[in-house]
C-alpha cells in the first residue's frame, strides 16, 4: 500500500497528513520518512508499548538491527509447538503488544472456535501470558527472536494485512499506521 494511501486511510482530512518526507529526500525513501502519530489523536495506554516496539523495528528497517534473542534460539522453542500453535506465536510476535484470540482468527481468517486448544498449548508451554482477556508473549527478547526469524516477506506481507484488519475492526489508528509502514515498500501500489 502506497504511503499516500495509508494516509489516506488514515485521515479523511488531507490537511492532517500523518506522512511527510525530509526536506529534499525522494519520496519512498523510508529512512527519510517522517511520521506524526499525533495527528491521529491521542494514543491509548496500552498502544504505547506497541507503538514502541513497532518503532523500533521501523527505524532498525534496513539495517541489521541488535539481536538479544538469537532468532535459531526461539526456532528450538518453537519446535515443540504443533503447527498451528507456532503459527499464532509468529503471528503474536508481529502484533508486537496484547491480542484477542478473535483478532489472531481474524488475522488468520478463522474461525475463534479453532483456536482454543492451540492458545491452551501455547499458554501451558509458558510462551504467552493472559491478562484481562487479552494475550501477550511473556518474553520480549522472545518475540523479538521470533519476529527476527521470520522471512522479511512474510514480515512486509503480514503488517499491512494486519494494519488494514486493525483500521477494519476499529483498532488503534496509531499502531495501524505503524503495521502499515512496516508493511510498505518502496514502489508499493496496492
Amino acid at each position: 500500500m502506497a504511503l499516500t494511501q495509508v494516509d489516506l486511510a488514515l485521515n479523511e482530512d488531507p490537511s492532517k497528513a500523518v506522512f511527510t518526507f525530509r526536506d529534499g529526500a525522494e519520496p519512498g525513501e523510508v529512512a527519510a520518512l517522517i511520521v506524526d502519530l499525533t495527528k491521529l489523536g491521542p494514543a491509548e495506554g496500552g498502544d504505547v508499548v506497541v507503538l514502541e516496539r513497532l518503532g523500533s523495528e521501523a527505524a532498525s528497517r534496513g539495517r541489521s538491527p541488535a539481536r538479544t534473542e538469537d532468532p535459531a534460539t526461539a526456532g528450538v522453542r518453537l519446535r515443540g509447538l504443533s503447527p498451528q500453535a507456532r503459527l499464532v506465536v509468529e503471528v503474536a510476535a508481529m502484533m508486537a503488544g496484547p491480542f484477542s484470540v478473535s483478532e489472531v482468527a481474524d488475522i488468520l481468517g478463522q474461525p475463534a472456535g479453532h483456536f482454543l486448544e492451540v492458545v491452551e498449548e501455547v499458554t501451558r508451554a509458558g510462551i504467552l501470558t493472559s491478562d484481562r482477556g487479552r494475550l501477550d508473549i511473556a518474553d520480549e527478547e522472545f518475540r523479538r527472536g521470533v519476529y527476527q526469524g521470520l522471512a522479511e516477506s512474510l514480515r512486509v506481507g503480514l503488517h499491512g494485512h494486519i494494519g488494514r484488519r486493525l483500521l477494519d475492526r476499529g483498532g488503534s489508528r496509531a499502531v495501524a499506521a505503524l503495521h502499515l509502514i512496516l508493511g510498505t515498500r518502496p514502489g508499493d501500489h496496492q
